[in-house]
């Protein structure tokens, strides 16, 4: 009771992601979590808001995020064994209110609000888009049960693999920089070798379509035998 408690007695309001006209990031979670089938958009959404709270930019209280989220694991573990996706689920989170409601004493909603609290006191990590992708899709197929504790996230979410933060980059460039390598040319002279396109586009943190086209027309020339 003291949880539930707790929660009821708490105001809560939208978390905003900018200024006014930007959605708030329990909107997004509302719009791109409406489905039968856990998406990555969805799992985004859900990424981007821990991220928020995790890194303090987020600062109100997590009560409407938990309400979201765990009635969205709710529906997603009592449609495992059969899905038949369309009104359902709409249904069902349309019916799910977030301004204040009480979030009750059984369901994951109390659980989520645990790990949420978490992330705020920096005590777990948040999880990247591809682990809570995988974690929705492991309680949408019944693989996993829906959460009935914080740390059952947690420990959920810690077994999967998470991507590496490169700092602007360097490691892929060291690596291609210690290969020696006679330069390919996209085309007459003047033009740049593959792998210097390679090495220029790809020296980022975050992939982008200029690195994959580089090395998408580099594997192109090699299948060809355009590049030696």
């Amino acid at each position: 009771a003291g949880i539930a408690s707790y929660l009821d007695s708490v105001p809560t309001g939208p978390q905003r992601i900018g200024g006014a006209g930007m959605v708030s990031y329990l909107d997004s979670i509302n719009k791109e979590c409406d489905t039968a089938v856990p998406t990555e958009q969805c799992a985004e959404a859900i990424s981007n808001y821990m991220d928020a709270l995790s890194s303090g930019a987020e600062s109100s209280s997590p009560v409407d995020g938990a309400k979201a989220i765990g009635s969205y694991l709710d529906n997603l573990a009592s449609n495992a064994s059969a899905r038949a996706g369309g009104p359902g689920l709409t249904g069902y989170l349309d019916s799910v209110s977030t301004k204040g409601s009480a979030i009750g004493k059984s369901g994951s909603a109390p659980a989520v609000l645990s790990y949420l609290d978490g992330l705020m006191s920096s005590a777990v990590e948040a999880p990247s888009a591809p682990a809570v992708k995988s974690y929705l899709d492991s309680v949408s197929t019944g693989a996993a049960s829906a959460p009935q504790s914080g740390a059952g996230i947690a420990s959920y979410l810690s077994t999967l693999p998470s991507t590496s933060v490169r700092a602007g980059g360097a490691g892929i460039v060291s690596y291609l920089d210690s290969v020696p390598t006679a330069p390919q040319r996209i085309g007459g002279a003047g033009m740049a070798s593959y792998l210097d396109s390679i090495n220029r586009e790809c020296d980022t943190a975050a992939p982008t379509e200029q690195c994959a086209d580089a090395i998408g027309n580099y594997m192109d020339a090699l299948s060809s035998g355009a590049a030696p």
